[in-house]
């Protein structure tokens, strides 16, 4: 039980704090409630939706990324085009320093005709 792999609450605040960022920052970004995030905050897992929605906004490395989603139980469907889509923004934005709006993520994904967040 030593070797347990620290949750995705522990994952997504240790990349927050990483980062610099402020938790209101990130829950914003993201079109998350701040009940929500509280809720994640206290170690409720997310839906899949949320953990990808977080994913998404912080600029992290395509494998952070598949690790903090890993961390709540999922991984990336590569069969989806939705989640295909997610993988290619996440990688074609791998070096950013700052967190993206899931607004234009929608917008883009309206644009090539995928369903949003």
């Amino acid at each position: 039980l030593n070797s347990l792999d620290d949750n995705f609450t522990n994952k997504l605040f240790y990349h927050i704090d990483r980062l610099g960022f402020l938790d209101v920052e990130v829950y914003k970004a993201a079109e998350m409630s701040r009940q929500l995030f509280q809720k994640i905050k206290n170690y409720e897992n997310p839906s899949k939706k949320t953990a990808l929605a977080l994913c998404v906004v912080l600029p992290l490395s395509l494998n952070e990324a598949k690790e903090l989603l890993a961390s709540a139980g999922y991984t990336f469907n590569t069969s989806d085009v939705f989640e295909q889509a997610i993988m290619l923004i996440i990688k074609s934005m791998e070096n950013r320093k700052n967190l993206l709006s899931i607004l234009k993520i929608n917008l883009l994904l309206d644009d090539l005709g995928i369903k949003c967040f």
